[in-house]
């Protein structure tokens, strides 16, 4: 009796810990490499998840493929876009709290010009991050533009004037060219467009969105999302 009372003690805690850990856990896409927007993203909500128990996991992926991935359900959710996105991705939620504010400026070796919006970059051979959809959808019509993979490839292709501008946010591009060693660039202004990003879930996880939201309404009261953002940009310069 007392060896089947054990059996099934020890069953019971295996099937209980198995789903306490599938639980915990929730997998989130994002654009492949490091920028200033996502670290603060990333933190942001690491910290939110980490408020009503679960562990975010980061699923890297190229931007188009990551929200495909995100509103066919691959995954959990997307870790950040702009508002708006939802009316392209049906099964993506937007969580009404704002993570992250974004200045996306042009970079330049050689060109001066005052930027006027982005029919200002008319003239240029604009480079950018393949799966931006806020650049690809704000380029105006004739502009020269060509998507890359990495940030490494677009300041490369700046740096030895196979493209004329580069378009990303300004604590990314300070980040980068930090990186890469690369003084002879210039960030023109004024700033292109402020957006403001927001967490993204899969309606499979429409549970989480009333928890979420109400951790990310108390980050912000306590300051902590405010202070995340400028302790990135302190770094980048």
């Amino acid at each position: 009796m007392k060896y089947h009372l054990l059996v099934i003690a020890v069953v019971s805690v295996l099937l209980t810990s198995a789903g306490v850990a599938h639980a915990q856990q929730i997998v989130i896409s994002t654009f492949l490499g490091e920028n200033a927007t996502k670290i603060v993203a990333e933190k942001v909500m690491m910290e939110a998840y980490k408020r009503i128990g679960i562990t975010m996991v980061l699923r890297p992926l190229p931007g188009d493929r990551a929200l495909r991935s995100s509103n066919d359900g691959n995954v959990d959710g997307e870790l950040f876009r702009k508002a708006g996105i939802e009316h392209l991705y049906p099964n993506l939620l937007r969580l009404p709290v704002p993570i992250s504010v974004t200045d996306f400026v042009a970079i330049t070796k050689d060109k001066r010009f005052l930027v006027d919006g982005w029919k200002s970059l008319l003239p240029y051979r604009v480079g950018y991050l393949r799966g931006i959809k806020l650049i690809e959808v704000n380029l105006v019509e004739g502009t020269i533009s060509e998507a890359v993979k990495t940030y490494r490839q677009a300041f490369g292709k700046l740096e030895s004037g196979r493209s004329d501008v580069v378009v990303t946010s300004r604590a990314t591009g300070l980040m980068t060219l930090k990186e890469l060693g690369l003084t002879g660039l210039v960030i023109l202004e004024p700033t292109l467009v402020s957006i403001q990003s927001f967490h993204y879930l899969h309606v499979k996880n429409k549970h989480l969105v009333a928890p979420l939201t109400a951790a990310l309404q108390q980050m912000e009261k306590e300051g902590i999302i405010r202070n995340i953002q400028e302790q990135a940009q302190a770094f980048q310069h």
